[in-house]
């Protein structure tokens, strides 16, 4: 039986819905109107139970838009991430989905932002931080994930990038960067975890990586260590000294260092992207990740 990907009606409020979850759900028998063992007939279609909450009637969003409460952890029905629900329906949009990135009977499921468009889609914002806020160890901690899918103009945010990856050091993760909600710079992968824990040394904690502009197929690869050369340096996918693939000043790398006004630790400085050369009049940065396919 296929799995549920939509979000029904919420008491005497409704939302505009695909009750068949773009094909995804059978519809209820004819003649005697009952589904298989544990799914419901609900508007047409044959619902899992799992994804009905008794006292409100309220379906957990498994994969559709909404921009509902955050749900109790219902179990495997709820995908991972954006990439998960993308590869289910190739059809699903941009918008707010219910994700359980570390699977049943973990962390509550949460609200997240899913970007389906840009470079094959599948894209879950990870991060959004405003400008001045204090930074983070981004690849292991969670920030305030009751607004985990509020607007970037108004929230700052952190889902934990580590509950992505399936690999220890992170780097099966690709990543996409917003600034003022506009994509700019490459698409990065084979990033090591160390860039985003503002924590580190100034050591050298990856040898290379690779880099790509949206409008290519074909990956660089940078073969340029990454640091955090200076204490202010937070989220670093650059280095000091830098070569050509990996410079701060307009260039590929990306750098999220502190200043004057914030401190050494906060969000102020925003280099790379190949287009930033310390800028400090952004209002806010997303970071949106999935596995590379």
């Amino acid at each position: 039986m296929k799995r549920l990907y939509a979000v029904a009606c919420v008491l005497v409020a409704c939302v505009d819905a695909d009750y068949s979850a773009g094909g995804l759900l059978d519809e209820c028998p004819k003649n005697n109107n009952e589904c298989t063992a544990g799914y419901q007939c609900e508007n047409g279609y044959c619902t899992p139970e799992s994804e009905m909450r008794a006292d409100s009637g309220v379906v957990t969003d498994a994969g559709f838009n909404d921009s509902g409460p955050i749900m109790d952890d219902a179990g495997p029905s709820i995908p991972r991430d954006c990439q998960a629900i993308k590869a289910a329906n190739l059809a699903a949009g941009n918008g707010t989905y219910t994700i359980d990135p570390d699977g049943p009977g973990g962390e509550s499921s949460l609200q997240a932002l899913c970007d389906m468009t840009t470079a094959g889609g599948g894209w879950t914002r990870v991060i959004n931080i405003r400008n001045g806020a204090i930074t983070w160890n981004a690849w292991s901690e969670r920030v305030d994930v009751e607004n985990s899918a509020s607007s970037w103009q108004q929230t700052t945010t952190g889902l934990g990038i580590s509950r992505f990856s399936d690999t220890p050091d992170g780097e099966d993760l690709e990543y996409l960067f917003f600034v003022e909600n506009r994509q700019r710079g490459s698409l990065y992968r084979g990033v090591n975890k160390g860039a985003w824990d503002p924590r580190l040394g100034s050591e050298e904690f990856d040898a290379s990586f690779e880099i790509r502009s949206l409008d290519d197929t074909d990956w660089l690869i940078c073969d340029q260590a990454l640091n955090h050369a200076q204490d202010d340096w937070n989220w670093s996918i650059a280095s000091d000294p830098a070569g050509s693939c990996n410079r701060i000043g307009g260039g590929d790398a990306f750098l999220l260092r502190g200043g004057d006004e914030h401190g050494a630790e906060a969000a102020e400085r925003l280099y790379g992207l190949t287009e930033f050369f310390g800028a400090s009049r952004w209002i806010a940065v997303s970071v949106y990740v999935r596995r590379t396919p």
